[in-house]
């Protein structure tokens, strides 16, 4: 394992926490790495909230739960996402409440359907909005089951065309 990063990548540091396991049986420690290594190897504590370690996986676990609150707490910051705006079955745009699509890739780990209150970044300005995440029937025939997003927008030109092709999406709380 070491060997692959070293000659793949080259690092110069190898950072971890002082929980840090690898190897077989994750019997790998950070003392482990420090002497099997010629590349410095530093340690830091954990950092803990409420008495939680703080770790992707608590973060992950309060996603799929919907606890958006607490995953921006324990990331200092907002979860959010940033995707291409796809083209989906424009109800929306025939309700005269246009909507930006963006999809969740199946690969991430799974978010909590829901209504979310919610910000879209847009040409570098935030706005804030309600975000449905759901599975869609529809768009499941087309884009394999991956999640979609959401957003509801008044950033519409005369059409009804959404005026943009990146989005950045942050989850404040779950509504719904």
């Amino acid at each position: 394992f070491l060997s692959l990063l070293e000659e793949n990548f080259a690092p110069n540091l190898f950072l971890c926490g002082d929980d840090f396991k690898f190897g077989f049986g994750a019997s790998g420690t950070p003392d482990t790495l420090k002497s099997s290594t010629q590349v410095c190897v530093e340690v830091v504590n954990l950092l803990k909230i409420n008495g939680e370690k703080i770790s992707s996986s608590s973060i992950k676990c309060a996603l799929e739960n919907g606890n958006v609150e607490k995953a921006n707490l324990l990331l200092g910051e907002d979860f959010f996402l940033c995707g291409t705006v796809v083209k989906d079955r424009q109800i929306g745009k025939t309700l005269s409440f246009p909507t930006a699509n963006v999809v969740y890739p199946k690969e991430k780990f799974p978010l909590k359907q829901g209504v979310y209150q919610s910000w879209a970044e847009i040409d570098g300005k935030e706005y804030y909005y309600c975000a449905h995440l759901y599975e869609s029937i529809d768009i499941l025939q087309h884009l394999n089951g991956e999640w979609e997003i959401i957003v509801t927008t008044d950033e519409a030109d005369q059409n009804g065309q959404v005026m943009y092709s990146i989005l950045s999406v942050g989850l404040l709380s779950l509504h719904v």
